[in-house]
């Protein structure tokens, strides 16, 4: 195993190369599942009490923020090297299933009062795709950003605290359905195991 400490320019490559893979590919699954004459929705009955909370579009939106320093994080080449190959894993696969399989978010969204909070869920709108749903990319990037950040000595307990509440969040801003999220889960732990770690060690 490479313990060396990876450079920056590692680094700010293998960011820059998992966002390009990501822009390409959920934009060419948004586009493609657009030009579809109907796309279904799958929902659990209990889905329909599940509160909308506009606040929680703030744990939602930092998945962004988490997807650019994560890279940044890693404490070894080897880290490094197995983080971006489950970004890029996730990322074609989730990309497949967006285009095989479409789904599309179902419930009708409240209106929000506040000026900021509107904002953020209007910028929504227009970037993030009511198509791209199932596996949920913020469920299963949110797994793979703490296999990184469960190394830390500092925030870990914060860190962990919040990627909880992004993967609620999910389901408190009328993003994804449950279907979404227990998918997107399977396809982080999928990720693990094809990109070990360690020998013997799935995350």
């Amino acid at each position: 195993m490479d313990e060396r400490r990876p450079t920056l320019k590692q680094q700010t490559y293998a960011f820059a190369l998992c966002a390009f893979v990501f822009m390409t590919v959920y934009n060419f699954a948004a586009w493609y599942t657009s030009k579809a004459e109907k796309v279904p929705s799958f929902t659990f009955n209990f889905e329909k009490y599940i509160p909308f909370l506009p606040w929680s579009i703030i744990p939602y939106m930092t998945s962004v923020c988490f997807f650019c320093l994560v890279f940044f994080v890693c404490k070894n080449n080897e880290q490094l090297k197995v983080l971006t190959k489950r970004m890029l894993f996730t990322t074609i696969v989730a990309g497949i299933c967006f285009i095989l399989f479409p789904l599309r978010f179902s419930l009708t969204k409240p209106a929000t009062d506040n000026s900021i909070l509107d904002y953020s869920f209007q910028f929504l709108k227009i970037f993030d795709s009511p198509f791209n749903q199932s596996p949920s990319l913020h469920i299963a990037y949110a797994l793979i950003f703490w296999t990184v950040f469960r190394n830390l000595n500092r925030f870990r307990i914060f860190l962990m605290l919040w990627l909880i509440a992004l993967g609620i969040s999910t389901l408190t801003t009328y993003q994804h359905h449950f279907m979404d999220i227990l998918t997107g889960t399977v396809l982080a732990h999928l990720s693990f195991i094809v990109f070990p770690y360690r020998k013997n060690d799935f995350q």
